[in-house]
């Protein structure tokens, strides 16, 4: 649902077709451009001043350096090596067999590889740029995961929504497996939240979360727990979401694990409907009325 290509720098030197597809990045396209290797950036943005110095080009030479400064919430880190002192795309073959591209986007295909994408492959009718935006996942806790890891390794605030969220093994073994994910590496994240649907016995509520949640959580990572009530003629609070800061997607039957050979539709949320639930969920929405919150701090070591 969420794929990491790569991109040869020098294929971005002047304007071309690739700059355009690079349009077709983003969460919500399922395309995620790979920071390979670290300093991607700064290598492209080295080339074009290196390659495009006439008088001419300066105009079109800063429009695409715009362009590539606007790819940063496009752009995904992982952990793949690089070896200054063989070529950026003999990296990529090499990276590539270790751990598989979508595909490599690339100058020149001389070797005809159906993996590596030059500027007249990046259309739909190329199985390797075609990307799926929904899928059946299995109700498990690590598929469940590992359907969203790459979202999850670039957000910084991410807001879990399921309004029937328990304390319980099943909603607490995926949660385990979305932040082990969200904090891979030892990164930390500026905001982490659990929406819920506010219960009559909330008191007893925070009392199993508090009881619970600690083991389930990083230690040191603070999850807090908000809860809401509709308003009359209001939303309704059902449908489960994970959002962050970069997009969202949506989970059909919820957050929580299933029996062996059931699945749930994972969908990527399209820009404007991301936005939408977003504003939803955050202090000041119109949508749902807030009534209470908790926080819980992790004391699980990974």
């Amino acid at each position: 649902m969420l794929h990491e290509f790569a991109v040869e720098p020098a294929a971005l030197v002047g304007w071309n077709p690739i700059w355009m597809a690079l349009e077709q990045f983003g969460v919500h396209h399922g395309r995620l451009i790979s920071r390979f290797p670290k300093k991607w950036t700064r290598m492209v943005h080295d080339l074009l001043n290196k390659h495009m110095t006439a008088p001419e080009v300066q105009v079109k030479k800063h429009e695409l350096i715009e362009r590539l400064n606007s790819l940063k919430s496009r752009l995904i880190s992982t952990g793949r090596q690089y070896d200054p002192n063989e070529s950026w795309v003999a990296n990529a073959e090499r990276e590539h067999k270790l751990r598989p591209f979508r595909g490599i986007i690339c100058a020149e295909n001389s070797a005809g590889a159906s993996h590596l994408l030059t500027d007249s492959s990046l259309h739909d009718g190329n199985e390797r740029w075609a990307v799926p935006r929904e899928l059946p996942v299995a109700r498990d806790p690590r598929a469940l995961a590992d359907s969203v890891s790459l979202l999850l390794e670039m957000a910084d605030h991410l807001l879990f929504v399921d309004p029937h969220f328990r304390p319980e093994q099943r909603f607490t073994a995926p949660l385990e497996e979305f932040l082990a994910a969200a904090h891979r590496d030892g990164r930390k994240l500026s905001r982490i939240e659990y929406h819920v649907k506010q219960v009559d016995w909330w008191t007893t509520y925070c009392d199993d979360c508090r009881k619970w949640l600690p083991q389930r959580i990083p230690t040191g990572v603070e999850v807090k727990i908000v809860a809401w009530a509709e308003r009359p003629g209001g939303e309704k609070l059902h449908p489960r979401y994970i959002l962050t800061d970069i997009g969202g997607v949506r989970v059909e039957v919820g957050l929580d694990s299933g029996d062996p050979g059931q699945t749930t539709d994972v969908s990527l949320l399209d820009r404007r409907l991301y936005e939408e639930r977003w504003k939803d969920f955050q202090p000041a929405s119109a949508a749902f009325e807030y009534k209470a919150e908790i926080r819980i701090t992790g004391t699980l070591v990974l």
